[in-house]
């Protein structure tokens, strides 16, 4: 009776031993799984939630792409911006412009360089530094029609100089200054 006492007690902790081995195994792997797809479910749901929204823009794509549409003709048409698919066509539309304005005048134009071009508040600004002579009388003339002009032009960094000596009839100004103008920024 001992002996089978012996045995049973030793069967029972043997089970026993097993049963805590299982329940540390299934611990171990069972319940890390299961806070695994707790996690994947959260997952989930955060992923569903964000392809609503990217659904939500994307049934809006093709009226914000009209919008788009209108909104770079209506920028085109503005009638004070230069036309010209880069900067530099632009600038050569401006200087064959200003070649015609101040020989129109009776100037004569002895360097022209290119600026560089720059964004601008929407817009790219690009220019051209000019040295030329004027004869004075002609000078509110060119100025007039410089303001008048369309596409517009802008005026920056002027430097008059006037000839010293006595007066002549129509003194020749030697002049520096920058002209620049405007279109629309489509800068890649």
């Amino acid at each position: 009776m001992i002996a089978s006492r012996h045995r049973l007690q030793s069967r029972t902790l043997a089970l026993g031993i097993l049963l805590v081995l299982i329940a540390s195994v299934g611990l171990g792997i069972v319940l890390p799984l299961l806070n695994s797809v707790q996690g994947d479910d959260e997952d989930l749901d955060r992923s569903l939630h964000l392809l609503a929204g990217y659904q939500r823009v994307a049934t809006r794509r093709p009226a914000l792409e009209q919008r788009l549409v209108v909104l770079q003709q209506e920028m085109t048409a503005l009638p004070g911006l230069w036309p010209g698919a880069t900067p530099a066509l632009a600038a050569a539309g401006l200087q064959g412009e200003m070649k015609r304005l101040i020989e129109s005048a009776g100037g004569q134009i002895r360097s022209a360089q290119e600026v560089p071009a720059a964004p601008e508040g929407g817009f790219e600004r690009f220019g051209l530094r000019y040295e030329l002579t004027l004869p004075m009388t002609a000078l509110p003339g060119l100025l007039q029609a410089l303001d008048a002009h369309t596409p517009y032009l802008f005026l920056d960094k002027v430097d008059l100089h006037a000839p010293e000596g006595p007066a002549t009839a129509a003194p020749l100004l030697s002049i520096r200054w920058e002209v620049s103008g405007y279109r629309t920024g489509k800068t890649a």
